[in-house]
C-alpha cells in the first residue's frame, strides 16, 4: 500500500472520529458510514443523529495530507479535482469536503454547492470540525431536510 493510501486511510479515520464527537451531549451529532473505495466521488454518507421524524444525511469527501498550509492564506493544501467539484454541486442533497491536516489531526470542513465548477488547490481553515461547527453543521443539514416538501413527490410507482 502506498503512502498516500495510508495517509487517506488515516484522514478517514480522524474524521470519523471527529464526526462521532459527543462534545458533551448524551449522544454524537452524527453517524458517519464509509462508503468504501469503490464509490467514486464521496467518502462518506453521514446521518444526523437525534433528527425527529426523520433520518438526514450529507455526503462527504475526505481529503487528507501531509503538505500542510499555504503561506499567507492559512489555507491547507488539499487538492480536489474538477470533475469532482462539479459531481458534488449537481448532487440534490448537501455535499462537503472536509481536509485533514495529518500531523496535527486537525480536520476542516467546506461546503460544495451553487456554481462552483473549477478544482480546489486548497481549502480554507475557517471552519474546523470541532463541537462548535459540528452543531451549525447538523443545523445546517436538518434545516436542509426540513425544508423539502414530500407531499411535492410523485411517483410512476405509486398504488
Amino acid at each position: 500500500m502506498a503512502a498516500q493510501d495510508l495517509i487517506g486511510k488515516r484522514g478517514e479515520s480522524i474524521v470519523s472520529a471527529r464526526l462521532l464527537d459527543f462534545c458533551g451531549n448524551p449522544l454524537p451529532y452524527f453517524d458517519p458510514h464509509n462508503l468504501g473505495q469503490k464509490f467514486p466521488t464521496f467518502d462518506y454518507l453521514v446521518e444526523l443523529v437525534s433528527a425527529k421524524g426523520m433520518k438526514p444525511y450529507f455526503f462527504a469527501q475526505v481529503r487528507a495530507t501531509k503538505q500542510g498550509y499555504t503561506r499567507g492564506s492559512m489555507q491547507l493544501r488539499v487538492a480536489v479535482k474538477a470533475r469532482e467539484i462539479r459531481t458534488m454541486v449537481r448532487c440534490p442533497i448537501p455535499t462537503y469536503v472536509i481536509g485533514v491536516d495529518e500531523p496535527t489531526e486537525t480536520a476542516y470542513i467546506v461546503s460544495i454547492h451553487g456554481s462552483m465548477k473549477g478544482r480546489l488547490a486548497s481549502i480554507p481553515t475557517r471552519y474546523p470540525l470541532d463541537c462548535s461547527n459540528l452543531k451549525k453543521l447538523w443545523g445546517e443539514v436538518a434545516s436542509y431536510w426540513e425544508s423539502l416538501d414530500p407531499r411535492r413527490r410523485t411517483s410512476a410507482f405509486t398504488f
